[in-house]
């Protein structure tokens, strides 16, 4: 199966998650800046995982809808697709920022002290929907 890499795209940093090798249990990682470089960043990832599959946030509205974020994921999404020669699974990703908050919450722990590991953990969220969806299969 290979392991697996999701990124959850934002403005200011993007979160990473990988699979183990199963592709059953997703795990979050270091997040990355956004911003020029972020690509090169995300590819450096891909390979350093040997990653057989990527998988990117959309943020959809609460009513399913594309939005400025939306745009800005998928414009993402298809430049690191077109430089890492590998398929770009695009999967929705609404509330998982929520789950993410409240997983720490559950912890005992603030927003506030976990705004730098956030990103990355609702893209463990993410990947672990979508690995749970595959295994399904």
């Amino acid at each position: 199966m290979g392991v697996r890499i999701a990124f959850d795209v934002g403005s200011v940093r993007i979160g990473v998650a990988t699979s183990d090798l199963g592709g059953i249990l997703a795990s979050p990682q270091a997040a990355i800046p956004a911003g020029d470089y972020s690509i090169a960043a995300a590819l450096r990832l891909v390979h350093e995982y040997s990653a057989q599959e990527i998988v990117v946030g959309l943020p959809k509205t609460l009513q399913g809808k594309d939005s400025a974020s939306t745009e800005l994921a998928r414009t993402w999404a298809c430049q690191l697709e077109d430089q890492a020669k590998l398929p770009v699974i695009l999967v929705d990703e609404r509330f998982t920022t929520v789950q993410a908050q409240n997983s720490f919450r559950d912890m005992g722990l603030s927003v506030k002290k976990t705004r730098s590991r956030i990103d990355s953990a609702a893209a463990a969220v993410l990947l672990q929907s979508y690995l749970d969806t595959c295994s399904d299969k």
